[in-house]
């Protein structure tokens, strides 16, 4: 700035005083735009998207004027990862202003990303459809929005689209594309998806290594996770986390278990996460000495801060029947304990057999403003306390759960068990999808109750309704008929 200043002064005369003026103001200004991109990037590169937004609202107020294709893809990037729509609409004008909304790849695939990130898929369809250029970006940009939304078939149409439009995918587009059929569990479309991604050399990417062993654990085919891993010629901490998860899901828990033990070794500390899939395989498998080792590890490593970590903790010491200690525990989660912390204390309560404390909890966190969800009413009701029925009945039709599925078959297997058949009855009619359980559940109130026309009856109306009766559902029916044959 000093050297283009001297030379202004040199190379003109004393009339072009006010030129010379207006030459350093320019100077001054591009200079100032500069130092105002590289902020905004280096906010944006730090994961600070508010105040990146700021600064740039801030900077284009007051000194406006043309701005560079980078900036605006970058700062709608930021609006798409809050996402703040207002923002990345009034962007999105200055980009047709400018022309860069056509005129750059770059700007059209970060207005893709923005809208599908503000669920207008719509719009997002629309901007991708007036690109002149697409790359695979943009391509990648509305598969991952399509992933995020559900809209599985959606991306599997887009990803072999792509390709036969010449477009070659990256090791992104395999991530977003096997979330897809992770979710939509299909695993013969994943192993096409795999041997595509070892066409065109994304394999050996640690995180495409992960998405497949979640897509293969998620698809029920735990060899094929294991094979990816034991692959792999680098892991970080998510891969041993994803397949420890994975062989969890398939009930593989003694593998599980061991396969923590083996990540030991590895470089790094474990993460929450691991954590808390490891304190949850260790509670199925009831291994209380190894509970208390991880509890000591997650206190060594400063982790009794995450809300997960602890209420996996709780909820383990409850599997193993040590109440006292996951009460303990219960009381130090950090913040205000919330339903999901309660209802698992009240359910290991219940499970170990504890009514009267379990009662005193879900009593206590109505008392602290905690409101129940369907799943706390499911668990308390099966405590089966005749004299709390009639007030948490109240307290579901209240809130209108009593048309839920889960809290109706509850409900109605806690008046069963009371013999209260009309009660019953009227609870059933109102569950909006009944399934085997609540059709089983009714049979088995006519069953106590003795009433063999009604057992018979609702057997053959849960039949011709297409429903396939298990063996609880069978003898439920055929009790009332042999007790009278007695």
């Amino acid at each position: 700035m000093v050297a283009c200043s001297v030379q202004s002064e040199d190379e003109v005369g004393p009339r072009d005083g006010p030129r010379a003026r207006k030459a350093f103001d320019e100077i001054s200004h591009r200079g100032a735009a500069a130092g105002s991109d590289r902020a905004i990037f280096d906010y944006a590169r730090r994961g600070l998207a508010l105040q990146a937004m700021e600064y740039f609202v801030d900077v284009h107020s007051r000194h406006g004027g043309r701005v560079g294709a980078a900036v605006l893809s970058c700062v709608l990037k930021v609006c798409g990862s809050v996402p703040n729509r207002v923002l990345g609409e009034q962007v999105h004008s200055l980009c047709v202003r400018s022309g860069h909304d056509r005129g750059d790849v770059s700007v059209g695939s970060s207005l893709v990303d923005l809208y599908m990130k503000c669920c207008d898929a719509e719009e997002a369809r629309k901007v991708f459809k007036e690109m002149p250029e697409r790359n695979v970006v943009t391509w990648t940009s509305l598969l991952n929005g399509y992933v995020q939304a559900g809209e599985h078939s959606d991306v599997m149409m887009l990803f072999f689209r792509m390709q036969a439009q010449g477009i070659w995918p990256n090791s992104f587009t395999f991530t977003s594309v096997l979330s897809a059929v992770a979710s939509h569990g299909t695993p013969e479309v994943g192993r096409r998806v795999h041997a595509q991604s070892v066409k065109f050399g994304c394999r050996s990417t640690v995180f495409v290594c992960n998405s497949l062993m979640n897509m293969y654990a998620k698809c029920g085919l735990v060899e094929e996770a294991k094979a990816v891993f034991s692959g792999m010629e680098t892991r970080d901490r998510v891969s041993w986390n994803t397949l420890m998860a994975g062989l969890l899901l398939n009930g593989c828990e003694l593998e599980a278990l061991q396969l923590f033990l083996d990540s030991r070794s590895c470089k790094g500390k474990l993460t929450q996460s691991t954590y808390s899939t490891v304190i949850k395989l260790c509670a199925n498998l009831k291994q209380l000495a190894m509970v208390r080792q991880l509890h000591v590890c997650v206190s060594k490593y400063g982790f009794l801060s995450d809300g997960n970590v602890m209420t996996a903790l709780m909820d383990a010491y409850c599997k193993c029947g040590e109440l006292d200690d996951a009460l303990s525990i219960f009381l130090l989660i950090p913040g205000s304990q919330n339903i999901v912390s309660w209802t698992a204390m009240i359910n290991g309560c219940i499970q170990n057999g504890d009514i009267h404390r379990a009662v005193a909890l879900f009593n206590k966190m109505r008392e602290n403003g905690v409101a129940p969800n369907e799943v706390t009413y499911s668990v308390i009701l099966t405590a089966s306390v005749a004299s709390l029925l009639p007030q948490i009945h109240a307290q579901v039709v209240k809130t209108n759960y009593q048309f839920s599925p889960t809290v109706g078959t509850a409900l109605l297997a806690s008046y069963s068990k009371l013999c209260s058949t009309e009660e019953a009855l009227s609870i059933f009619n109102m569950i909006n999808q009944k399934d085997v359980v609540a059709w089983s559940a009714m049979l088995t109130c006519y069953a106590q109750a003795g009433d063999s026309d009604g057992a018979t009856s609702l057997f053959i109306e849960m039949t011709t309704q297409g429903l396939k009766p298990n063996e609880f559902t069978i003898s439920s029916a055929m009790m009332p008929v042999l007790q009278l044959r007695r």
